[in-house]
C-alpha cells in the first residue's frame, strides 16, 4: 500500500491527465515544499506572484479550460489529482492554486462572447487573477441571505456592500461578485458580476492574520457603490444563485482530495521516521503497537480516498452527487482531524519541530474543515437527503 498514493493508482486516466497531475507534483516539488513553512512564519500575504506567474507557465491554471478555448481539456479527475498532489505540501498552497485554476474556468462556462474575449486572454496568462466574492460577514453557508445590494441605474448596476473571506484578496484585479437584486426573492434575486478592483469604489482589507492560512491571501472586500455595466453582469438573477449551488459538489469534493493529500505525505514522513528511528534495540517499525497505529491510519486514508474518487466520478459524469460530495467531504475532513495528530505521535516530541510539516498540516487540516460547508452542514445535508428517499 502506497502511502503516497493518488487518483493515478485508482482510476484510468488518459495520457494527457496524468501528464498534468505529474507536472503539479514537480511544481508543488520546486515551488510549494521549498517555500511553504516560510511563507507562513513570516506571514506572507497570498502567493507571491512569480509563483502565480509559474502556475501560468506550466499549463496548469488552464489545464482544465477546454481545448476550443486554448486550454488543456483535463477532465475533473485530473484536477482532484493535481489538487491532491499540490496539499502534500500545503493545503492552503492547494487551495490558492484551485482558486487560480477555477478563474477562467468560471468565464468560460458562464461568460458571454464578449466577456471571454475581453477578460480570459489576462486569466489565461496569469495577468488578471480573479477572486471570488461569496461568502459575507453574516453570512456564509446561508447563502440567499445575501446581504450586498445590486441596485439598477442607467446603463447598469451599482454595488453596495461586503464580502468577507476573499481568497486571493491580495493580489486579484477582477472580482466575481455575488449580490442581491430583489430580497424579497431571496436565492432567485441574486446576481454575479464581473468588477473591477482596481474602482476607487472597492478597497480590500489587511490579508486576515491566519496560522497555517497566509498563503491563501484572505481578505474582506468592501463595494461602496461601485458601478458594474450590463455588459459585465456574468449571471442574471435567477440563475446566479443555482449554479453556485451546483458547483459546491466540485468544491467540496476538492477539499476531501486536499485532506487525503495531506494525510498520504503525513503518513509517508511517519512510516520512514519509524523505518530510521531506534527505540529498545530495534526501529520502531519493527514495534508491533506501532505497526498497528499505522495501519489504522492506512485503513482510515483509503476509505476516505474511495469516497473522494467516487464524488468525482459522479461530478465528472454529471450524476447526482450532491450525497456523495456532502459524505466525501465529512469523512475526509473527519479522518485528518483524527489521523494527522496520530501521525506527529509517532515521531514523538520531534513531530512538533519546523523542520517537520506536520503541525502546519493540522492546522491547515482545520481551515480546510471550514470551507465550502462546515461537516455540521454536511451532516444537514446527507440527513435532508435521507429523509427525502
Amino acid at each position: 500500500m502506497k502511502a503516497r498514493a493518488d487518483i493515478r493508482d485508482h482510476r484510468r486516466l488518459s495520457d494527457a491527465d496524468c501528464d498534468f497531475i505529474a507536472r503539479a507534483e514537480r511544481f508543488a516539488e520546486h515551488f510549494i515544499r521549498p517555500n511553504a513553512a516560510g511563507w507562513e512564519r513570516n506571514r506572507q500575504p497570498g502567493l507571491p506572484r512569480d509563483v502565480v506567474a509559474a502556475w501560468a507557465e506550466s499549463g496548469l491554471l488552464n489545464a482544465c479550460v477546454p481545448k476550443s478555448h486554448g486550454g488543456g481539456g483535463a477532465s475533473f479527475l485530473a484536477k482532484i489529482g493535481i489538487v491532491e498532489v499540490i496539499a502534500r505540501q500545503c493545503i492552503v498552497s492547494s487551495f490558492g492554486l484551485v482558486n487560480l485554476l477555477n478563474g477562467p474556468l468560471r468565464l468560460v462556462q458562464n461568460g458571454t462572447d464578449d466577456q471571454r474575449t475581453r477578460y480570459l486572454p489576462g486569466l489565461m496568462s496569469g495577468k488578471t487573477i480573479i477572486a471570488l466574492c461569496l461568502t459575507e460577514p453574516q453570512s456564509g453557508s446561508d447563502f440567499a441571505g445575501t446581504a450586498t445590494r445590486a441596485e439598477r441605474v442607467n446603463g447598469g448596476w451599482k454595488l453596495i456592500g461586503k464580502k468577507a473571506w476573499v481568497t486571493h484578496g491580495t493580489i486579484a484585479t477582477l472580482g466575481i461578485v455575488y449580490a442581491q437584486t430583489d430580497p424579497s426573492r431571496r436565492g432567485k434575486g441574486i446576481a454575479c458580476f464581473l468588477v473591477d478592483l482596481a474602482k476607487a469604489e472597492c478597497s480590500m482589507s489587511a490579508p486576515y492574520t491566519l496560522d497555517a492560512g497566509s498563503a491563501a491571501g484572505i481578505c474582506d472586500l468592501t463595494l461602496e457603490g461601485v458601478f458594474v455595466p450590463d455588459s459585465d453582469v456574468l449571471m442574471q438573477p435567477g440563475e446566479a444563485f443555482a449554479k453556485a449551488l451546483g458547483s459546491i459538489n466540485a468544491a467540496r469534493t476538492h477539499v476531501a482530495a486536499m485532506c487525503c493529500g495531506v494525510v498520504g505525505e503525513a503518513l509517508a514522513i511517519a512510516n520512514r521516521y519509524a523505518h530510521e528511528r531506534t527505540a529498545f534495540g530495534q526501529s520502531l517499525i519493527e514495534h508491533q503497537g506501532l505497526r498497528f497505529k499505522l495501519a489504522d491510519i492506512a485503513a482510515d486514508l483509503e476509505a476516505a480516498r474511495q469516497l473522494t474518487y467516487r464524488s468525482a466520478d459522479l461530478v465528472e459524469n454529471g450524476g447526482d452527487g450532491v450525497s456523495a460530495a456532502a459524505i466525501a467531504k465529512k469523512m475526509a475532513v473527519e479522518m485528518a482531524a483524527r489521523t494527522l495528530p496520530e501521525c506527529m505521535a509517532v515521531l514523538g516530541a520531534n513531530g512538533l519541530k519546523s523542520e517537520y510539516p506536520l503541525a502546519r498540516h493540522l492546522l491547515a487540516a482545520r481551515i480546510a474543515a471550514f470551507a465550502d460547508g462546515t461537516n455540521e452542514i454536511q451532516k444537514d445535508r446527507i440527513g435532508r437527503l435521507i429523509i427525502e428517499g
